[in-house]
């Protein structure tokens, strides 16, 4: 079996997690959009509540009196902008996603489902950055089987 080099095998979880991004997309009905020749709505204005932005497309969120933005976002970290898009409007299940412009977690993206109206928790995506500690192992099935604690932030490679 060939070796596989970290940057090999980081470049192969990216372009997984790429694909399964553009499947998922590219299974969202944006006709609407599509057919009026317009991009998803923006609106320049600040949401009060990120539970109640039900609507497709941007709004904006406000480091002072945005509620409901994830618990790890503190201070400048809660300016930023929240998207969303429907799966069924009428009953209000769809993506949020919400983008942080300032603080730690500038750059960075958190995503929730939301069902029926009801926000489930909000989860921060990894991003290339959160594997800088990832570490590779080439190793027989049977090493592998021997390891009694497995460390996370090793990818095993059985050959």
């Amino acid at each position: 079996m060939a070796k596989v080099t970290i940057l090999e095998a980081l470049i192969k979880v990216m372009q997984a997690t790429k694909e399964y991004i553009d499947n998922a997309i590219s299974s969202m009905d944006f006709s609407d959009y599509a057919l009026k020749n317009e991009s998803l709505p923006a609106k320049d204005e600040y949401t009060t509540n990120c539970n109640d932005w039900l609507t497709n497309g941007y709004i904006k969120t406000s480091a002072y009196d945005t509620s409901n933005l994830p618990s790890l976002c503190t201070g400048s970290d809660r300016w930023g902008v929240l998207f969303y898009i429907a799966e069924n409007v009428p009953n209000g299940t769809g993506t949020q996603m919400y983008y942080p412009i300032d603080g730690t977690y500038r750059g960075r993206v958190f995503t929730r489902s939301i069902v029926s109206r009801n926000a489930g928790e909000w989860e921060l995506l990894s991003t290339a950055s959160d594997m800088s500690n990832l570490k590779m192992r080439r190793l027989t099935q049977a090493e592998y089987d021997a390891i009694g604690n497995k460390d996370p932030n090793t990818l095993y490679i059985i050959i």
